[in-house]
Order: structure tokens, then sequence, then C-alpha cells
């Protein structure tokens, strides 16, 4: 509201600059149309002259003309009803105004109202809640990512067989599944619930955003990621397969279940390059992710098992290396597996007892890393 006046001199005169000044012989009011009722017309007609006239933007210009400057209090209690008006023969234009427009029912609604719209244009109006099936869901696409898996220490499985290993495990948390299963998901379904994990029906469509591959079995699960401390994990003897610099997640799933398939009882990651929880390796790796212990250490940590171990570190190269057919394994050693185009670094040829390669007929000079694995750990179980 905009409150100017004058004093009949052509002198403007802002509201709170008068106050206590002679009373000027023009009030002129800017307000909002919802102010103007018909109770306050004829109110204002009553006691003033006044001019009133409609400008843009909803509001209207209001001229009063000689107020009761000179009036006794006892002429204006009707318009103060009640407030303490100064003891002056002079009309006290602040509690007019108090009393006719900022204490009126329609002017607190209007301004009740203004703040509401005021306060919600500020923040994010959410007329319903979301589902938890929602925000599950996108917790489970937020997982398709490395940062967000070590971070939670979660990530996604698919698959019937992925999801009963994951039970067997105790590591299954969330499961999702489709709508239209068959008679084997719903199975599964009741089977999970009764294990104690979550379970949310989702569309066909949500359940492919989740999944890696075209065939998900109707199924999708959150699963606890399983790693095994250095000191938990080689407290006995056996076989192991240590992977430097394996950056393929296919090639390091198949590698998971050729250990599984070749008795290894796990896999030992040195240094951060190796994801275990990448959505093709868990996918390649057809549940042995859960049933293989998982080591991730540091070069100096598994130096330092090695030299208070009698476990065999046999490495694979193409240099100053015999054949794996002449090597003998034994029942505890570690198989070395490097990159297929840089094999493994220096340090780590170094470090090893032994060096073996694997003959090979034809053009070809190099076979898949997870292959060679798998020809490696086979003829080893093979002579002991």
């Amino acid at each position: 509201m905009l409150v100017s006046g004058g004093t009949g001199h052509g002198e403007r005169v802002h509201w709170e600059h008068f106050m206590g000044a002679p009373m000027p012989t023009v009030l002129r009011l800017q307000l909002p149309t919802n102010f103007i009722s018909r109770s306050l017309s004829r109110r204002l007609n009553r006691n003033f002259e006044t001019c009133s006239k409609r400008e843009p933007s909803q509001t209207r210009v209001v001229e009063l003309k000689s107020p009761l400057s000179l009036a006794p209090r006892r002429d204006i209690s009707h318009l103060a009803r009640g407030v303490d008006v100064p003891n002056t023969n002079q009309f006290d234009p602040l509690c007019f105004l108090r009393e006719t427009f900022f204490c009126s029912r329609r002017f607190r609604a209007s301004r009740r109202s203004n703040l509401t719209m005021k306060h919600n244009s500020r923040r994010e109006v959410n007329p319903s809640p979301r589902p938890e099936s929602q925000f599950l869901l996108e917790d489970a696409l937020s997982l398709r990512t490395r940062l967000e898996r070590d971070a939670r220490r979660r990530f996604l499985i698919e698959g019937v067989r992925a999801v009963n290993l994951a039970m067997e495990f105790d590591a299954l948390e969330t499961l999702f599944f489709c709508s239209n299963g068959d008679d084997g998901t719903r199975f599964l379904v009741a089977e999970a619930r009764s294990y104690g994990a979550r379970c949310h029906r989702v569309e066909e469509v949500e359940l492919r955003a989740m999944a890696s591959g075209e065939d998900a079995q109707n199924v999708v699960g959150i699963a606890r990621q399983q790693l095994k401390s250095p000191e938990e994990a080689f407290a006995g003897e056996g076989v192991w397969l240590a992977l430097e610099s394996v950056n393929n997640d296919g090639n390091l799933g198949s590698m998971m279940r050729t250990a599984e398939a070749g008795g290894a009882r796990g896999i030992v990651a040195c240094g951060p390059d190796v994801d275990f929880w990448a959505p093709k390796a868990v996918r390649a790796s057809m549940g042995a992710i859960f049933s293989q212990s998982l080591v991730r250490a540091s070069w100096r940590d598994l130096l330092a098992f090695k030299n208070e171990s009698n476990a065999r570190w046999i490495g694979t190269a193409l240099e100053n290396a015999r054949s794996y057919e002449q090597v003998e394994f034994g029942r505890n050693f570690w198989l070395w597996m490097g990159d297929e185009r840089q094999g493994l670094s220096r340090r780590s040829l170094e470090a090893c007892d032994e060096l073996a390669f694997i003959p090979m007929q034809g053009r070809v000079d190099s076979l898949n890393v997870g292959v060679a694995a798998g020809v490696v750990l086979f003829g080893a179980r093979r002579k002991s």
C-alpha cells in the first residue's frame, strides 16, 4: 500500500515524514482492489471527500480530501475502535489506517494468502509423496556407477541363480520382480520374502533399465558386497588367483567363474583397478562372486604376506618362462594374471617364484586372459 500526502501548497510528503507535522489536506492511497469493500467505501465517504479511480495492475487510487484534522477525539472514537489515540484534538491518521485497513479481516486474509503463495513459490511443491518403491528404484539405478557402489557397498544382481546364491550367502537386500513372471519367479519372490528381503513389483521397462543384459529372468536384486580382509582370507593354504590391472569386466567375471570351477579359494585384486562388482562382471561370474572369497590389498601388504607364508607365486609371461606343463604347482600357490596387452608389471614378475607360459600352435600368439587362467588352473589341478 502506497501512502502520500500534500499540504495544499504543491508539496509532496511521505507518510512516515509528516507524523507530528501539520496534517496534510490530501491523502492519496494506492490499494489493491480486493482491499476495497462496500463497507470500507461507505466509511470513507462518510468521513472524507473521496475521489477513487482504477489503475492498472489491479490497484485502485483513493484520494482523501479535507480529513478531520481538527475533529475532537470523541468524533473519531468510532474510527479508532479502542485503539490508544494520542490525547490531542488532532486526528491521528496512523490509528485510522491501522484500524480501517490493517485490522480488517479482508486485509488479514489477503495478507495470509499472499504470504502463502510467496512461500510456496520459493520451494518445490510436491503434491503427493512418492512411494517407497520409487525411491528404491532410483537407488538401484544409481548402483550402475562404480562411485555409488563403492560408497554404499552394494551392487546389482540379476537372474534366478544369482538371487538364490545371494540368499544362500546372506547377501540379498532388495528384490525387484516383474509382474508378468512365471511360477518360478513367484516362488522365488515368496522365498525372498520369507528370507527377509524387501520385494517390490516394477514394470518391465524399469526392470530392463536396471539389468545389464537382455535376459534378466524377470528378477533384479540389490546385494551387499562381501569383501574379506587379507588376514581373514589368507589364514589357511590353498589356490588363489591374483589379478593386476584387469580392467575388462567381462574377462573379470569369466575369471571368477573359472576360479570357482578350477578349485581356487578366491581372487586377490592388487590395487583399486579391479572392479569386482561391475554389472558385466557380476553377470559373467554366474554367481561365483558370492562363493569366491574376494580380497583387495595393496602391493606392500601382499608382498609382506608372501614373506610370511609358504605360498608360491607363479606368474604368466612369455620371456624367461617355461611351459606350465613342466611347473610344479602344488596345493598352495598364487597364480598371477595381468592385463591382456601389457601383462604383469616388472615388480610382479620379479616377485614371482616362477614364470609359466602356455604353448600354442598356429598364427595365434596369445589367449584371452580368462581362457589362459582356466588353462593353467585346470592344468595345475590335473597334476596335483
